[in-house]
């Protein structure tokens, strides 16, 4: 990890105290733990904070619960890229369907075209954001890419990064449920 706190110079700005603090004990101690859970207050600038650390290290993920908090950090740095969800991005080949429900899903031939003509909006943002030094994305993704696999019509390829920061981290528990919720059917046991 670099100076975490040039960040602050690059930018113009002028670190806040809590912001200062936590940064120089992430940054002395980087080494001896693999794990930083912080704490701030509202309006101490954790943004700020994530985007210190994202810039300090070779690359990184940055996790948000909302699509609110992945454009706030969008606007905040010019290198990071934003990937959001399929329903975000509009079909190239019929502007009528948002990528998740575009004709691609069903014709793949449409799928195999789009992807030599790199035509599919939310797939060339995908591959941005797997080149890009530092992501945002929202819990759902990371946790299907890093479980599921992260390819599917195209090749970007999921990496592994020096440094995957959790906004909003009290809501992981209940992303982590959602992930992995399995539903029984009672009907199903009975017959067993």
């Amino acid at each position: 990890m670099k100076n975490v706190l040039d960040y602050f110079d690059n930018h113009g700005l002028t670190p806040r105290t809590p912001q200062t603090i936590a940064l120089n004990i992430i940054e002395k101690e980087w080494n001896n733990y693999d794990y930083f859970i912080l704490d701030l207050s509202t309006g101490c600038g954790k943004t700020h904070v994530a985007l210190a650390v994202a810039e300090a290290v070779k690359n990184s993920y940055i996790l948000t619960s909302t699509i609110q908090l992945q454009e706030q950090y969008q606007k905040m740095s010019a290198s990071l890229v934003n990937l959001k969800g399929r329903s975000n991005y509009t079909c190239a080949v019929n502007n009528m369907f948002s990528v998740d429900a575009a004709p691609c899903n069903i014709e793949k031939s449409l799928a195999a075209e789009c992807k030599s003509l790199n035509r599919c909006p939310y797939y060339n943002k995908k591959q941005e954001a797997v080149n890009a030094r530092t992501m945002a994305t929202n819990y759902m993704f990371f946790m299907y890419s890093t479980h599921c696999g992260f390819a599917t019509h195209y090749e970007a390829q999921f990496v592994q990064r020096e440094a995957v920061i959790m906004d909003e981290a009290h809501n992981l528990e209940s992303h982590l449920i959602s992930f992995a919720e399995t539903k029984i059917n009672i009907d199903e046991l009975v017959k067993k």
